[in-house]
């Protein structure tokens, strides 16, 4: 019996210490698996104590981590050691090695007066990502940047030069609403004024954001924001508020010309052909553009009765204009940029003062850097003198905003057929760039100042001429409404192609001179035209209320004289610059 419960006894003794070794087996995974997430998902990554570390966990293969990986060499510890227990290391050991555990990374980082978990990410390699990546820089490197850079223009140009065509349409509209005492030629200005103003303002803000974020970033955004005021043109109805938001087309439109000119210094530093060529290209995908606008928005115009679908048609191209220009433009100025410094620690950590203080200081200099810069430009009288003489070419090559309500007072011919002739100053823009091609092949100085004297002296005669075209006794001359159109057309295609290689080609060749600060100068220069011509506009539309049917008239009598005075300026400025374009 004693035999019997003795054995009986070493029997249960073994069951327990089986049922013991059982249940241990299962609750200390268990255990471990339950503080690991209360590790992971409590407070803060769970506070152990008042100078404990909390701890974050991470799957390289995007799973939870179930336990703490005990330090290794992808165990970084920093502002002091952390000591796991051999016993509880050998459990978690066992338990990866007995399970499809994932691999995982601890961080755990050490901050007085707490400690905080920084998670620990893994980029893993994506080949195809990376592929298409190489292909887009490969096509990039395959596509000459000043047609790249051209398309976008182009297609943002059938966006913002269809209110050249619209505009006399509006005009009819609000003067149908609002009744006779309204003048159309009045809004049409007034609106061109605004428009201008707000392009100046842009000019003078968007130089320094080209310089800050990019000149690719730049166009990227200001296409997008310029297709969203196109759309808020084709639903506006409010005659007060048609102003405004040609203003903030003008606004957006402002950055482009500076900044295509900023991208094409990066890509051609050092090679004034190839600038010159970009440029040239460039100009000319312009006028396309215009010329689209103009022949296809009249057509569209005609053919539906309505402007909001032309607005509209402004807002996609504008989009699309903007992909390009993000697509397929290399960013020069990021791949030339500095690598950043890295730490060799697959966490990187900075200290939140330390973060602060870095990002005012950054902030700071950029703040200096921009002014210093505007005051540099702006503290030199060559701008100036540049700024003036170009203020002539600048409003006469983009009168075409006027022209549209000049052709309906001076022909007789209906709005919609008025606002397609503006096509004839595209026209003559076209023409005169293919001229002035024959300008940087001229081998002496000498003869390059005659060319630009020329194209003053016929700028300021066919400014004259479109004068006469509006007097009453031209009506009289010549009774046909078809034959003065006819007129007209030719004397604004003569301007515009006087004019159009010192609009586009001068501030080129004085952006050597401000080589350190491109972007701004070029901001600047065109802000002086825009706030120059807000004014003229404004007077304009003043003069043609008031004085009726000699209006007209006496206002492009006054551009000439513009025209003849600022070309005297840029003659006598011009030439110093000359001598560098050469060769």
């Amino acid at each position: 019996m004693t035999a019997f419960h003795h054995r009986s006894s070493v029997i249960d003794g073994r069951s327990k210490k089986k049922m013991v070794l059982i249940w241990s087996a299962v609750l200390i995974p268990f255990l471990v698996v339950t503080s690991a997430e209360g590790l992971q998902h409590g407070s803060g990554g769970g506070r152990i104590g008042n100078n404990s570390p909390r701890v974050s966990f991470s799957s390289s293969n995007g799973e939870d981590a179930l336990t703490p990986k005990p330090p290794s060499s992808s165990t970084h510890i920093r502002g002091g050691s952390t000591r796991l227990d051999a016993s509880v290391v050998r459990r978690q050991d066992a338990y990866r090695s007995s399970s499809n555990f994932p691999v995982i990374k601890t961080t755990i980082i050490n901050h007085q007066p707490t400690v905080r978990a920084k998670q620990a990410v893994v980029n893993l390699p994506k080949p195809q990502v990376k592929k298409q990546a190489t292909a887009l820089q490969a096509l990039r490197q395959k596509l000459d940047i000043g047609l790249v850079m051209g398309v976008a223009y182009f297609l943002s140009d059938i966006c913002c030069r269809s209110s050249s065509v619209l505009m006399p349409t509006i005009a009819a509209e609000q003067a149908g609403i609002l009744g006779s005492s309204f003048s159309q030629a009045g809004f049409v200005a007034s609106a061109a004024s605004m428009a201008f103003l707000g392009g100046g303002a842009g000019k003078i803000l968007n130089g320094g954001v080209c310089k800050a974020i990019g000149a690719k970033r730049s166009v990227s955004i200001y296409l997008t924001g310029m297709a969203f005021f196109s759309l808020w043109l084709s639903f506006n109805k409010s005659a007060a508020m048609f102003g405004p938001i040609l203003a903030g087309v003008e606004f957006c439109m402002s950055m482009r010309w500076p900044a295509c000119l900023v991208v094409f210094e990066k890509h051609y530093r050092g090679d004034g052909a190839k600038m010159a060529a970009a440029i040239t290209t460039l100009s000319l995908m312009s006028t396309a553009g215009q010329l689209c606008a103009k022949v296809f928005g009249a057509g569209l115009l005609s053919a539906c009765g309505s402007w909001s679908r032309v607005a509209q048609l402004g807002f996609v191209t504008a989009l699309m204009g903007a992909a390009v220009s993000a697509v397929l433009v290399e960013d020069k100025e990021k791949s030339e940029a500095p690598a950043p410094r890295r730490n060799n620690d697959s966490t990187r950590t900075y200290n939140g003062s330390n973060s602060v203080s870095h990002q005012k200081l950054r902030k700071e200099n950029l703040v200096s850097s921009l002014l210093s810069s505007f005051k540099e430009v702006l503290g030199t009288k060559l701008f100036w003198l540049v700024s003036f003489g170009h203020l002539g070419a600048f409003m006469l090559a983009t009168s075409d905003r006027l022209l549209g309500s000049f052709y309906v007072q001076a022909s007789g011919l209906p709005e919609s057929v008025c606002g397609g002739l503006t096509v004839a100053s595209t026209l003559g823009l076209i023409h005169g760039l293919q001229r002035g091609r024959g300008f940087y092949k001229l081998p002496q100085t000498s003869q390059k100042m005659a060319f630009l004297r020329k194209n003053y002296i016929m700028g300021t005669l066919s400014a004259l001429g479109l004068a006469l075209c509006g007097l009453p006794l031209a009506s009289q001359l010549v009774p046909s409404k078809v034959g003065r159109a006819g007129i007209l057309a030719l004397a604004s295609a003569s301007l515009t192609s006087c004019l159009s290689f010192q609009f586009y080609q001068i501030p080129g060749m004085a952006m050597a001179k401000f080589s350190r600060n491109t972007a701004i100068f070029l901001a600047l220069l065109d802000g002086v035209g825009y706030f120059g011509c807000g004014p003229i506009y404004a007077g304009i539309g003043q003069i043609v209320s008031r004085m009726q049917s000699y209006g007209w008239p006496l206002a492009f009598t006054l551009l000439s004289l513009l025209c003849a005075v600022s070309g005297k300026v840029m003659m006598r400025t011009i030439e110093p610059l000359l001598p560098q374009t050469e060769g």
